[in-house]
This record gives structure tokens, C-alpha cells and sequence, in this order.
């Protein structure tokens, strides 16, 4: 029987947190947006299951230098470098 894959937890500094800003407009970022924004009125840290994991680092490194794109990367390098061991 395979084993359920442990979520992600990622937790963010204040500073961090505060990058991650409510999002404008339509499109396929704002959804991400959205819940990272939800789950970090909570607190600071975010839980990502695979496929999250996935879309985050897409949306850090392949969708170009947009302001969201920019604001991801600066908040979530720290703590993707130290829960990967990189």
C-alpha cells in the first residue's frame, strides 16, 4: 500500500510574509495568490502537498520576472533552501 506523501511546511519570516501582498486582476496566479495570502492570515507558515510544490517553484522559476513571480522567489527562497537541504 503506498504511502500518503507528507506535506511541505514552509514558514516565513515576518519580512517574508509581508512580500506576499493581495492579489489584482484575473489569471492563473491568483489562485496560488489566494491561498498563500489565506493560510498566512493564520500565521506563517504554508503547507504544500506535491503538486503545490510543483506550481510554486514553476511560478518562482519559468514565468518570466513579473512583479508576483519576483515576490515569490523573495519570499519562499529562504525557506524552500533550508526544508530541501539545498
Amino acid at each position: 500500500m503506498p504511502r500518503e506523501p507528507k506535506p511541505l511546511r514552509l514558514e516565513l519570516n515576518d519580512r517574508e510574509k509581508a512580500i506576499i501582498v493581495a492579489p489584482a486582476g484575473r489569471g492563473g496566479h491568483q489562485a496560488l495568490h489566494k491561498r498563500l495570502i489565506d493560510d498566512l492570515a493564520v500565521g506563517n507558515c504554508v503547507s504544500f502537498n506535491d503538486q503545490q510544490v510543483g506550481e510554486l517553484i514553476r511560478y518562482m522559476s519559468r514565468y518570466g520576472s513579473g512583479g508576483f513571480q519576483g515576490r515569490l522567489r523573495k519570499a519562499f527562497k529562504r525557506p524552500l533552501k533550508e526544508s530541501l537541504g539545498l
